[in-house]
């Protein structure tokens, strides 16, 4: 008899569940052919003569991960092991190590979810012990014994020594663009440890993705060689991480999923333009010249039009295999694929003779630009197609979508975004990311239209896209703290919404007695496994109970929606506004943040920190505002500490 497990949840009014089954532990075979022993905690064990003893065994703050019963997908691909019990201060970790096919390794999410309601400054180890001295290792740039990775790197190859193995491991740690990265610690031969600083808001939840794999020991270490052990392994390459807020991903605001840029565009392709036009054949084969032809007409299956040289950024040919498919890179971060006739695209190499060029039968074009510039901030964002297109929305257009939750529906225009994207491979939906915070799982269920920058007036069914995505997704600070005066709703399944809560009074049923509360008396609500919420006033009152009401009216985005009290996991209410003559004192200490004088940004810092929660609405209202860095951190520093 086989047991399963769901893990459920109700959504726009369908049952979503993942079905886990009893892990059967022991070996594993890659898509490549290498074995794998992975243990009840998610470690690695030793195979054979491979190198490693114990590999990846995880600890976090100090504690080692000590796993509950080892569950895992009914294909037996991917084991999900929960820690037997959260960590004190409400921490919940979760492994789940995938086997990778057909490119071969392990893919391992480190899952952190914040279940208290204070931020959790979090450092996550990962040990490995070899089975003797290993030869060295080097970064995926070629930087031997690096301590901590640098611009560009994302892993490290290791090599064994001359008695251990004829394979090496590549463990593939980061985004290459990722903003925080892991630190190396190798004090011998013999061990080696990975380890991650990451911080977790309250009531949200981040993931450290990381790989390895087994390769054959490189015989050098230039560049297309490095290239070609790492790429199976690299973070920003990996399927199935929708939805996941990656803590090592690519900094892009909290999603790390796509770089609307053109420089993200062009990773694409494994070509490193430079101040010339590059013609890329296979692997290694690089041709450095000139690119001239006449004009461009392509056919896509969303519409047709024509281009000039000065507009492409790169071209790339056999387009899903057919010789007739192209793809298009434009230099403001439109992508185009189809059919394209190019009047005379010839290569030319210095005083070389011209060399013409088939656009449905080369590799790849790219043309000299200047990376630094990301040409996509003269676009509202991006509508991402399934088959890798992208649709630029002007700055003169606009776009209205609306979407279908388990609460109603929500509205909203492309400036109200930051970016809406898939779930994941195996769930229906995507995430909607708004600027005002809120954060939401939804369904498209209807077209959009929009005029696009070049196929003018285009309407996409919901089954051809795959994201949107906007400019402020890219930038961290942008966002900086939403909704100044709004109430934010924690809700199940890592959602959020920020409105105003209507309901005017609610009654909390304790041991003995009802008890009448209005929202506005509240700071924070947290609900219990046993489904009663804890709540704290504003004047440092703590109450506790079950609420009797069964929903909450609050009003988002133009609309009521009335939220059943099941559903809601945690309350954060907007703070109240100062009055007139504390606002002009709050306004003045500001100013001084910036001041020249260390003593008297200090001294404006602990004064603010001083009127508590009274302070933040202006705090936030100028975090928002100022582009200087040293008021932003201490901004960030007083409305932290007032926040505990």
């Amino acid at each position: 008899m086989r047991f399963a497990f769901l893990t459920l949840f109700l959504f726009g009014g369908c049952l979503w569940a993942e079905e886990l089954v009893p892990a059967a532990m022991g070996l594993r075979t890659d898509g490549k052919g290498n074995s794998w022993s992975i243990e009840e905690n998610g470690s690695i064990g030793r195979i054979g003569s491979t190198m490693i003893n114990s590999g990846l065994s995880l600890e976090v703050n100090g504690t080692k991960f000590v796993p509950g019963q080892p569950l895992m997908t009914p294909d037996g691909e991917e084991l999900v092991i929960n820690a037997a019990d959260p960590s004190a201060n409400g921490l919940q970790v979760t492994r789940r190590v995938r086997v990778m096919k057909p490119n071969g390794g392990l893919r391992f999410l480190e899952i952190l979810e914040n279940r208290s309601a204070n931020p959790i400054r979090t450092r996550v180890s990962l040990a490995t012990n070899f089975s003797g001295n290993f030869k060295n290792f080097v970064t995926n740039r070629g930087r031997s014994d690096a301590l901590i990775l640098g611009k560009s790197e994302s892993g490290i190859l290791v090599v064994p020594g001359a008695s251990q193995s004829a394979k090496a491991f590549v463990f593939g740690l980061c985004s290459e663009s990722a903003a925080r990265k892991p630190t190396i610690s190798a004090r011998n031969r013999y061990s080696m440890n990975f380890q991650y600083f990451i911080e977790i808001p309250p009531g949200e939840t981040r993931t450290i993705a990381h790989t390895v794999g087994q390769v054959v020991i490189p015989q050098s270490y230039d560049r297309q060689t490095l290239l070609r052990a790492f790429r199976p392994f690299l973070i920003d390459r990996l399927p199935g991480l929708e939805g996941f807020d990656l803590a090592n991903g690519a900094e892009l605001g909290s999603s790390g999923l796509v770089d609307i840029s053109l420089q993200g565009s062009l990773q694409q392709l494994g070509v490193d333009a430079g101040e010339r036009d590059v013609l890329a054949i296979g692997e290694d084969t690089r041709l450095v010249g000139r690119v001239s032809s006449g004009g461009w007409t392509w056919k896509s299956n969303l519409g047709e039009g024509s281009s000039e040289l000065s507009e492409i950024a790169a071209l790339a040919g056999g387009n899903k295999g057919l010789r007739n498919q192209s793809t298009i890179y434009f230099r403001d971060g439109e992508i185009l694929s189809g059919e394209l006739a190019v009047e005379q695209l010839e290569f030319s190499r210095g005083s070389a003779s011209k060399m013409e060029i088939d656009p449905g039968s080369l590799d790849r074009l790219v043309m000299k630009s200047d990376l630094k510039e990301n040409q996509s901030v003269g676009n509202k964002g991006m509508v991402i197609t399934h088959s890798g297109d992208r649709l630029a929305i002007p700055l003169n257009e606009t776009l209205e979508i609306v979407c279908a939750t388990a609460w109603g529906p929500v509205t909203f225009d492309i400036e109200d975004l930051m970016i809406l994207h898939p779930l994941g491979e195996e769930t229906s939906g995507y995430l909607l990311k708004l600027k005002d915070g809120s954060q939401l799982r939804v369904f498209l269920p209807e077209n959009i239209s929009f005029a696009s920058r070049r196929l003018g007036s285009v309407s996409i069914s919901p089954d051809m896209i795959h994201s949107i995505v906007t400019p402020s997704a890219a930038n961290r600070d942008q966002g900086g703290f939403p909704s100044l005066q709004a109430t934010a709703i924690q809700l199940a399944g890592n959602q959020t919404i920020y409105g105003s809560v209507k309901t005017e009074t609610l009654s909390l049923l304790s041991t003995r007695q009802v008890i009448e509360i209005t929202p506005g008396e509240t700071r924070t609500w947290s609900r219990a496994e046993d489904g009663r919420f804890r709540v704290e006033t504003w004047d440092s009152g703590v109450l506790e109970g079950q609420v009797r009401e069964p929903l909450l009216v609050v009003a988002h985005r133009g609309a009521d929606w009335h939220i059943p009290f099941s559903d809601i996991r945690g309350i954060q209410s907007a703070a109240p506004l100062p009055g007139v003559d504390k606002a002009k004192e709050i306004t003045a200490l500001l100013t001084q943040l910036g001041s020249d004088e260390w003593q008297v940004r200090e001294k404006a810092t602990r004064e603010l920190g001083a009127y508590g929660y009274l302070a933040h609405p202006l705090l936030k209202r100028e975090f928002q505002k100022t582009n200087d860095p040293e008021v932003r951190r201490r901004i960030d520093r007083v409305i932290r500490e007032t926040s505990k």
